[in-house]
């Protein structure tokens, strides 16, 4: 719905500093009536009864002081579209809503979620390199696979030491796939479990 403007020095305009006070009230309600009907300004001479007590003297006053023009059939506010919106521009605005909401919503059916709802829309950020992240070096290998130690863990505090031969070289491990079991003789955090 457009809204009906009225600028904040009308009060003190030459035009209506000195008005009755059915003359603004009669401007201000038709204004506001023609804005809600998209009239582009004009107002039928029937509704002058409705906006104002006095309305044809009123009318006669804002065609006087320059506000208002006769018209077939009524008043047409002076400059309109100067100051207001057009029903044109009203009926384009809203339309070009309509199909922003309308897109809006079918990017909505279309997005696959997961239960979750990310009020973004955007997915979470990556994680940077070490080296996109200014430290100045390239990762290990291990960091690299997503397999470091985090900081702090027993593992960082510990040399890895020469694999034994007789356990998986890369994990460390002994035993089945099912129940691994950390090599006693060579996976660095094995004196936590044989101490």
């Amino acid at each position: 719905m457009p809204w009906f403007k009225v600028d904040d020095s009308f009060y003190d305009h030459p035009k209506v500093f000195d008005a009755s006070d059915a003359a603004i009230a009669l401007w201000t309600r038709a204004g506001s009536w023609a804005a809600r009907n998209l009239t582009d300004g004009f107002v039928p001479s029937a509704m002058l009864a409705r906006l104002c007590g006095d309305g044809k003297r009123a009318a006669a006053e804002l065609c006087d002081r320059g506000l208002w023009q006769r018209a077939k059939g009524g008043y047409l506010f002076h400059d309109w579209s100067d100051f207001q919106p057009t029903k044109e521009a009203v009926d384009n605005d809203r339309k070009l809503k309509a199909e922003r909401q309308k897109r809006w919503r079918e990017a909505r059916r279309r997005r696959v979620t997961n239960g979750v709802s990310n009020a973004s829309g955007d997915a979470a950020p990556t994680r940077p390199a070490p080296k996109e992240a200014g430290r100045g070096r390239a990762p290990s290998p291990a960091q690299a696979n997503g397999r470091a130690s985090p900081p702090g863990s027993p593992a960082r505090l510990l040399d890895k030491p020469p694999w034994c031969g007789e356990c998986d070289e890369l994990t460390r491990q002994t035993g089945n796939p099912d129940e691994p079991a950390r090599c006693p003789k060579c996976h660095p955090l094995a004196f936590l479990e044989n101490p």
